[in-house]
This record gives C-alpha cells, sequence and structure tokens, in this order.
C-alpha cells in the first residue's frame, strides 16, 4: 500500500506566545513537582548524572534539561519497516499513518450480540487489517481473547498478528516479560540483520497521569530503547480528574510527561526513535466517566501535535474514539471529527482509528469496515491531490458496507517463509511450557 504525504499546511491552535507559555509551565512542573520513575533507580541515576535532583523516586528535572536531551539526540523522523517492505511506513516526513482500535475487552460480533472477545476475532480482525486500504497498520491488542490464559495470550496474538499480516505493527506490553517476548518474536520473524538495523517494532507506553511512569512500564521503555525498537510514549488524561480542568493546565502537565519520557528513552539510548502522544478527555462529574469524541480532546490534540513540532518529535493522536454504544450517527461523527482534527493537526501516527465503541470498552466488526470506509475514502482524495488534482479514481459508492463474512473469506494470508514460522511456533511453544511450568 502506497504511503500517503499530506500537501495541506497543519493547523496551530495556539500562538506562538501561547505555546511557549505551556512550555515554560511544563519546564516548572518538571523542575518543582517532578516525575515519579517508581521501582527503577537505576533509570533514575540516568536521570541524575544528566544533571537532574532525586528525592526517593521523584526526579526533578532543572527548566531546559529535559527539552535538550530530546532535541539533541531524538531522530524527528524515522521509519518502521513491515514484514512486507513495501508496507514499511515513515514519522515525521509528511504521512499521516492509521492504526485500529486497541485494547477493547468486548467485541460486537457479526450477529450484533455483545460479548467477551475470543481469540478468533482476534485473529479476524488481524485479517481484516490486512485487506483493508485505509489501515496503514495492524495491531495492537485489537480485543483481549477472554478464551485464552491471561498468562499466555500475548503469544498467541503476537503469532496472529506476524504470521496474518505483512502490515507495521505494535507489540505487547503489560510486563516487562511481554515486551521481551514481543521484541524475540519480531527478531525471529524479521531476521537478525533487520532487526538490529532497523526499526521493525512500536511499544506504546502510557504515563499514568498526573506524572507517574510505573515500574513496569518503565522497564518495558527501557528494553524497547535498547533494541532501538520504537517507543510511543503517551500521555492519556482526564481533564478534572488526573489532569488539571482547564486546556492551558492539561496540556503543561501532558508536555511535561512526554518531555520526561521521551528523555529518558535517549538517556537509554542515544538516537532511539520515539513517538510522543497528547490526548486528553473531558471528564464528567454527573455520569463519573470521561467523555471521548467531545471537541475540548480534538483542540487538546491538535495542540498537542503543534507543541511535538516545537519539540522536534512524531506525533500519535486518536482518531475514531466515541461514547457511543451502537454504530449509530453519534459513532459517525465523532470518527469524522477525528480523522479530521488527526489530519489537519499533522499527526504521524493515529491509534484507534477503526472499531472503537463504548468509551473503549468494545470493538465492532461493523464499525471496523465503516471506519475503514472512511479512511479509504480519505486516502484516496488525498492521493488525487497529490497527483496534480487529478480526478480520484472511480469507487463503488453504494451505502452498503461490504458483509464481513465475505471480505474475511477472501481475505488471503500474505507469504512466511516456513523455516521462520516453525521457529516462531517453537518459541511460542517453549514460553508457554515455562511460564504454565511456573
Amino acid at each position: 500500500m502506497e504511503e500517503i504525504l499530506r500537501q495541506q499546511p497543519t493547523f496551530d491552535p495556539l500562538s506562538h506566545e501561547q505555546a511557549a507559555t505551556i512550555e515554560a509551565q511544563a519546564e516548572r512542573i518538571l523542575d518543582e513537582v517532578g516525575f515519579e520513575i517508581r521501582e527503577q533507580p537505576d533509570l533514575r541515576e540516568l536521570f541524575r548524572a544528566a544533571g537532574a535532583t532525586i528525592r526517593d523516586e521523584r526526579v526533578h528535572i532543572p527548566p531546559g534539561l529535559a527539552r535538550d536531551i530530546v532535541r539533541e539526540s531524538a531522530p524527528r523522523r524515522f521509519a518502521q519497516r513491515a514484514r512486507n517492505p513495501q508496507r514499511s511506513v515513515s514519522y515525521g516526513a509528511g504521512a499521516t499513518n492509521f492504526a485500529p482500535a486497541y485494547g477493547p475487552p468486548f467485541v460486537h460480533d457479526l450477529h450484533g450480540r455483545r460479548r467477551y472477545a475470543r481469540l478468533e476475532d482476534f485473529r479476524n480482525f488481524a485479517k481484516l487489517s490486512q485487506t483493508s486500504d485505509g489501515l496503514d497498520f495492524t495491531g495492537g491488542i485489537y480485543c483481549e481473547p477472554s478464551d485464552t490464559a491471561s498468562l499466555t495470550r500475548h503469544l498467541d496474538m503476537m503469532m496472529a498478528l506476524l504470521t496474518l499480516t505483512d502490515k507495521p505493527l505494535k507489540g505487547f506490553i503489560r510486563t516487562p516479560t511481554q515486551v521481551a517476548d514481543s521484541l524475540e518474536m519480531t527478531r525471529i520473524a524479521f531476521g537478525e540483520e533487520v532487526f538490529n538495523s532497523e526499526c521493525c517494532l512500536l511499544n506504546l507506553f502510557n504515563i499514568e497521569s498526573p506524572l507517574i511512569l510505573a515500574g513496569p512500564i518503565a522497564e518495558g521503555l527501557r528494553l524497547t530503547a535498547e533494541a532501538n525498537q520504537a517507543v510511543l510514549i503517551s500521555s492519556y488524561s482526564m481533564m478534572g480528574m488526573t489532569s488539571p480542568v482547564t486546556m492551558g493546565g492539561a496540556l503543561a502537565l501532558m508536555l511535561a510527561e512526554i518531555t520526561a519520557g521521551a528523555a529518558l528513552t535517549q538517556l537509554v539510548r542515544r538516537g532511539a526513535p520515539v513517538i510522543c502522544g497528547i490526548y486528553a478527555v473531558p471528564f464528567s462529574m454527573t455520569a463519573m466517566r470521561p467523555v471521548f469524541g467531545a471537541i475540548e480532546s480534538h483542540f487538546a490534540m491538535m495542540a498537542g501535535a503543534q507543541l511535538a513540532r516545537r519539540l522536534g518529535l512524531p506525533f500519535r493522536a486518536d482518531g475514531a474514539v466515541t461514547s457511543a454504544k451502537l454504530p449509530d450517527a453519534q459513532a459517525a461523527q465523532d470518527a469524522a471529527l477525528g480523522f479530521q482534527a488527526a489530519i489537519y493537526s499533522g499527526s504521524d501516527f493515529v491509534l484507534h482509528s477503526a472499531g472503537w465503541l463504548e468509551a473503549g470498552l468494545a470493538i465492532s466488526y461493523e464499525k471496523f469496515l465503516a471506519d475503514c470506509r472512511i479512511l479509504s475514502r480519505v486516502r484516496r482524495e488525498l492521493a488525487s491531490l497529490r497527483t496534480n488534482f487529478s480526478p480520484a479514481p472511480p469507487e463503488d459508492d453504494t451505502d452498503d458496507l461490504p458483509d464481513c463474512r465475505a471480505v474475511l473469506d477472501a481475505y488471503e494470508r500474505p507469504p512466511m517463509d516456513s523455516d521462520v514460522e516453525e521457529k516462531l511456533s517453537s518459541f511460542v511453544a517453549d514460553r508457554k511450557r515455562l511460564y504454565i511450568a511456573a
């Protein structure tokens, strides 16, 4: 699938003075409040050696230090290789790359029923991602398969991603063991030489707002950066609950978090690829839950992308997020506005671009196909603008979505060397025996 580069200028919602004020407040937060790195004293020592002050588990970073570390060594642009090199993607070079929903425990199945997700669903969504010309990425955690053991399900999911798709992928990061297994399986699939010389895997690590990097997440970040694979460091805050309720305060806090996290990747390994993400959702004190799809979130996302460019990092946005419980008009509107904000903000990586429902509690087959159709049309129009305003190629513009079963029946598995697949199968079997025995 050909990479489509943006032609339009980015929309920057902040004036220079507003952005500078937010940056100054972020520096003040890191200096006066500090950034907590739990259970990893050696990572705190990396900051001490760079000039920070340590008090218990909290790192107090002098103004300008973290920003200078990021600007001096973090790559402004880099590429992630796919198993099929023609599907590789770039970050920071003007492309917007779309990835499906991530993490739901429930699925709205082919019969419209809401139930716990199964491994078969995970594999189905991997197949749908492979066939979609709107998605640049495969998973990630499309959904949590409830019919597999929690200790070993990451192995089954990683095996599905590597064998059922040949698009770029994200690894599994809930424990350092999952990170290590994801790295090793990627090394097997891509080969030692390619893995050691190119970025082949993207791992997403969320800061616990406000200002906490949990021990297992910090260790996973370290393992990923040491392997010179991509770290996506993300601040995901709820305005009025885990961050200030005001937009300026929330942006300052989130900028402080992602700057400190990105700086840590560079202290672990200079030049390690890193992407940052800023996304804020309003928190309803009436319903006691976050409100996804709100205009405030789109503004925070566009402002976050602007701040990321000033920091010198590629940016992660969110796409089709919604609090809608069904693939209805609300869900469609939220998706369209999310995609629009992600593209016009100049985002490099857009997570949750297909299938998301119920504030992230569920993934829907119907909505997955609907979101992919929107993305396919967006790519078609962007491509037509790139080619001297030539008309977009004709498409079946019927409002009817394709039959999901027909799409799955037409799926063709991408080729994989039999020796490589056998090594992956052996690795998975060995790890399962090890974890079950323990």
